[in-house]
């Protein structure tokens, strides 16, 4: 699992080591509690998200797009919602609408240019003291990270890149015009599950936080049956594999799903081409989804009735916010 550096070793952090004269993090000061204490448009923070961004051309393809339209400091436009439980301040949150505290784990907000916030040290800011004193911290470290931090980044940034290729007329499947449109939040999740299993090893992984559900159980609109995000990944993931080649079924909407997810990936890779950002897509399998591949074709898959769709009134079918409940 990627390691989160911005979450603090303690409920309340050490000072932040003065930086180096002349160096790149000499010009800031810091965002919280003395952590962050880097520019969020520089190349380490760039470097970090490399875990998240490697086999995923759509968010980096939306990291590129606030890059641009930032002019490199990107924290203009992405805030780590943090707090310093001495303080009770909150910092990087929207004064309007607030997301600390609530179950919403992170957004990209209406507004144009659009903010995307992400819930970073709430778990830890709610129960790190009981937790250290346990000596479980490296699991509360874990525990935030499933919810929060670089993965609900990834997810955003998603959500940045195809309301792009959706300007560009590249993703008209979410049009409800169409007979069946596809969900946007629905192409976003599918992603969250093949970097899962690039990442873990695992497309649906046992939840951390909540240990007896995988990640997919824990959605919270999983009831609504429209499809079975780790299938569909899974499905994307076989597809070529020399055994599994069509040995997952998918309805016919996942099947539309799976098709959008692999075309807005491809052109997603072609204009990070472009941009002079090296990218493949399909890439070779690494070894964590060959490991995934072969646990979930051991383990079989449960499945679901016929996708119920809902069309939105207008555009494209529109998507909830990325809601997880911090606490339960």
């Amino acid at each position: 699992m990627a390691q989160d550096n911005r979450i603090p070793e303690g409920v309340v952090p050490p000072p932040v080591k003065p930086p180096v004269p002349g160096s790149v993090l000499s010009e800031v000061s810091p965002i919280s509690n003395g952590v962050m204490s880097q520019r969020l448009g520089d190349v380490e923070y760039r470097a970090e998200l490399v875990p998240e961004l490697t086999s995923n051309p759509l968010a980096t393809l939306g990291y590129e797009s606030i890059r641009e339209k930032t002019g490199g400091d990107v924290s203009q436009l992405i805030k780590h919602v943090m707090s310093n439980v001495e303080t009770g301040e909150v910092r990087g949150d929207d004064p309007e609408y607030p997301i600390f505290g609530t179950n919403i784990r992170g957004t990209r907000g209406i507004e144009e240019p659009p903010i995307i916030r992400v819930q970073t040290t709430d778990r830890i800011d709610r129960f790190g003291k009981e937790w250290i004193k346990r000596g479980e911290y490296d699991w509360l470290r874990q525990a935030q990270y499933e919810d929060g931090g670089d993965e609900v980044l990834a997810h955003e940034l998603g959500h940045e890149a195809i309301d792009l290729l959706w300007d560009q007329g590249k993703a008209d499947e979410m049009a409800t015009s169409n007979a069946s449109p596809v969900y946007e939040e629905d192409v976003i999740r599918v992603m969250d599950y093949l970097r899962f299993a690039d990442l873990l090893g695992d497309v649906n992984p046992r939840s951390i936080w909540r240990p007896k559900k995988t990640r997919y159980e824990r959605e919270p609109d999983t009831a609504e049956e429209r499809l079975n995000h780790p299938r569909v990944a899974m499905a994307i993931l076989t597809k070529g594999h020399d055994q599994f080649d069509g040995a997952v079924e998918l309805t016919p909407y996942e099947r539309q799903v799976a098709d959008l997810v692999v075309k807005v990936n491809r052109e997603a890779a072609k204009q990070l081409t472009e941009k002079g950002v090296s990218t493949e897509y399909p890439a070779p399998l690494s070894s964590n989804s060959l490991a995934a591949i072969n646990k979930y074709m051991g383990n079989g898959a449960e499945v679901i009735p016929e996708p119920k769709v809902e069309r939105a009134a207008g555009g494209f079918i529109d998507r909830p916010l990325y809601d997880r409940n911090p606490y339960g």
